[in-house]
């Protein structure tokens, strides 16, 4: 082949690779407009405002942009796909009604997170975020444009969108701290000023925003004060304060139960108990997005998860344990270095004798009505089936944490 001839194919090779990382993505992508567009929420935000009053509630689909074909679904798996489609019925979120009037504080949320803060009439704070999440957000900006952006919003499939509600009552029968998520809707009102523009129109979870406004509640012990995990390592190593171990590593067989990897540092608050003269710190886990996680199908995921282990799903069996800690390692390592195998295993019968077959169904019967009826029994059995095997995952757990 003469040069010039190489040059031509080359060049039609680099065309080819143009128009499917750059072109294809960008054009024809009407369902991701739609999905991701800010003025089409907000218009169907006022029109659906005009037709409810302050004690409504009103019908929302969480997120059509994951309705895809087989093709689609054999790369990137079926994952939730059909309880984001799937319409749910949901009360309005009015400020000015909720917990005797809110008043908004700031705008919230990380790269993929959509929220605002807002506080009640007693100051304390509560979180407010929107169920769906945008992927691409934790993309550099020079990938926003490729064919990465959608199929990393895709990953949104694997979230399923209502487990936080399913987490109170399971950490509730074994004395874990947790936040009370409550699902609405988001309804747009001039009162709101630009935090419609941010918020209006979404399907949210709000819950309590475990911080120092909400010292003394019972919520949380009747904690004197909550730190994040910085404040908690600083006072806990200058004032001598000790750590609650046995409820974190308590908290710690909880992830696993529920498949939560996304335990990280920033996915905790830290109540600072005094009670009979005595002072301690015991862990709060807050931000459940990842509970109930579903990544396991899909030729493209099962590649990823070759590489990335985190990314465990919600399955009758513990696949890999080693995956499900990596996000909580450091933390781990820090905290539950001098517990014992039998202590952690105490942990474990504690939990299995406090998490029976009635305190499982009432958690997952905190599905909506018409997402329980899709997936509430299948949930039901798989968790169940963890539960009888946590044993078994907390070797492996004890193993891990001990690694060099």
């Amino acid at each position: 082949m003469e040069l010039s001839g190489r040059i031509k194919v080359m060049l039609i090779i680099l065309l080819g690779i143009i128009i499917i990382v750059w072109v294809v993505p960008n054009f024809g992508n009407d369902q991701e407009e739609e999905a991701f567009s800010e003025s089409n929420r907000l218009q169907r935000a006022r029109e659906k405002n005009a037709g409810i009053q302050s004690s409504d509630s009103v019908e929302v689909i969480p997120g059509l942009f994951y309705k895809r074909g087989k093709t689609h679904t054999w790369f990137l798996g079926e994952s939730y796909r059909e309880l984001w489609q799937t319409p749910v019925t949901v009360p309005v979120l009015y400020l000015s009604n909720k917990e005797g009037g809110l008043d908004t504080v700031k705008f919230s949320g990380s790269q993929q997170t959509i929220g605002i803060d807002v506080k009640d009439k007693r100051g304390r704070r509560w979180a407010i975020r929107s169920v769906n999440k945008d992927q691409s957000k934790a993309l550099p900006s020079f990938l926003q444009g490729t064919i990465i952006r959608p199929l990393f919003r895709d990953q949104g499939a694997a979230l399923n969108p209502y487990g936080a509600l399913v987490v109170p009552v399971l950490a509730a029968a074994i004395g874990v701290h947790h936040t009370n998520p409550q699902l609405y809707y988001f309804p747009y009102e001039e009162a709101n000023g630009t935090y419609n523009n941010r918020m209006a129109g979404r399907l949210v979870i709000m819950e309590e925003e475990a911080d120092d406004t909400w010292a003394g509640s019972p919520r949380f012990n009747y904690a004197v004060d909550l730190l994040d995990t910085e404040e908690m390592f600083d006072t806990s190593r200058v004032a001598g304060i000790p750590i609650d171990t046995l409820l974190y590593a308590r908290s710690r067989l909880l992830d696993l139960l529920i498949s939560d990897w996304d335990r990280h540092e920033g996915n905790w608050e830290w109540a600072v108990i005094e009670k009979q003269e005595k002072t301690w710190i015991q862990p709060v886990p807050v931000d459940r997005d990842m509970a109930f996680y579903n990544f396991n199908e899909g030729a493209i995921n099962k590649v990823a998860l070759l590489f990335n282990s985190k990314f465990q799903s919600f399955t009758s069996n513990y696949e890999n344990v080693a995956g499900l800690m990596v996000q909580a390692a450091p933390l781990d390592r820090a905290i539950l270095k001098n517990l014992t195998k039998d202590e952690l295993q105490n942990q474990a019968l504690f939990i299995q004798a406090q998490i029976t077959p009635q305190v499982i169904e009432e958690a997952f019967r905190k599905y909506p009505p018409e997402v329980f009826e899709l997936i509430g029994k299948e949930h039901i059995e798989i968790f169940s089936n963890r539960l009888s095997k946590l044993p078994e995952a907390v070797e492996q757990f004890y193993l891990n944490l001990h690694e060099e």
